[in-house]
């Protein structure tokens, strides 16, 4: 017997080292080919949701709602998403490697392989629609969610220069009560013809101008898909700001 027979003939005794069945191979194998699956769509969904976010951005309001372009960009990038991204990448990676040949492949093609995937599954989903129903439904039913997202919608919160932003919780006539995230509430004169995109539970951003304390005249709403520019009801249709309040009794203006 040789000296490498021995050593390795020790290093399996030392390490515990014994046969496994096939089945262990293929059951591993199958495992891991599914983990990439699931991570796969995971990285697409994350980055179909890094398209929406940016590209449903105010953009057209950047100097507005920014004092620059940068800080714009800096404010409305979708971090929670791209960490997700990076993670679910990094497991891709690792989990290919596992795979019968995955080891053959430098880590670099199989990174960007990865990342044209998303690319590509995320793109699919975004111009379907679906990445914007997948956040939509997170804003809706995760507080911590919508939450983790109201610094994008920090410079929306300035009625005195024409922007506010919150959600609908009282609609009557032609009439809407918003409550803001911060918790003062807002009686609204909405654009004409709103009544059939308005819910009451719906986040809604608001440009316009203030009318009086805690009441608004809005000339644009703008939801997740886009905005309308309609104009504003004539103020003239309303007797006063405080006839506003009068007609919706749970009002409590801050």
């Amino acid at each position: 017997m040789t000296d490498i027979t021995k050593n390795v003939l020790a290093r399996i005794k030392s390490k515990g080292i014994f046969p496994r069945s096939c089945w262990y191979f293929w059951l591993r194998h199958t495992l891991a080919w599914i983990a990439i699956s699931i991570y796969i769509i995971l990285s697409c969904i994350a980055f179909g949701i890094i398209i929406f976010q940016i590209v449903d951005a105010d953009w057209d309001l950047y100097e507005y709602l920014a004092s620059n372009l940068l800080s714009f960009v800096t404010l409305i990038l979708p971090y929670l998403w791209i960490l997700i991204m990076i993670i679910v990448s990094f497991l891709v990676c690792y989990y290919f490697r596992h795979t019968k040949k995955g080891y053959r492949y430098n880590i670099l093609i199989v990174i960007l392989a990865s990342f044209a995937l998303s690319v590509i599954g995320g793109g699919i989903l975004y111009v379907s629609g679906f990445s914007e129903k997948i956040d939509t439904e997170l804003n809706e039913e995760l507080d911590w969610y919508e939450r983790l997202h109201q610094f994008r919608h920090k410079p929306w919160m300035m009625p005195q220069k024409g922007f506010l932003y919150g959600k609908v919780i009282n609609m009557k006539g032609d009439r809407i009560v918003i409550n803001t995230p911060i918790g003062d509430r807002w009686v609204v004169a909405p654009p004409i013809d709103f009544q059939n995109r308005l819910c009451e539970g719906k986040m809604i951003k608001l440009r316009g101008h203030m009318i009086g304390s805690g009441a608004f005249a809005a000339d644009e709403i703008r939801f997740h898909e886009g905005f309308r520019h309609l104009p504003p009801p004539p103020l003239e249709d309303f007797e006063s700001i405080e006839s506003m309040k009068e007609n919706i009794p749970i009002m409590r203006i801050k």
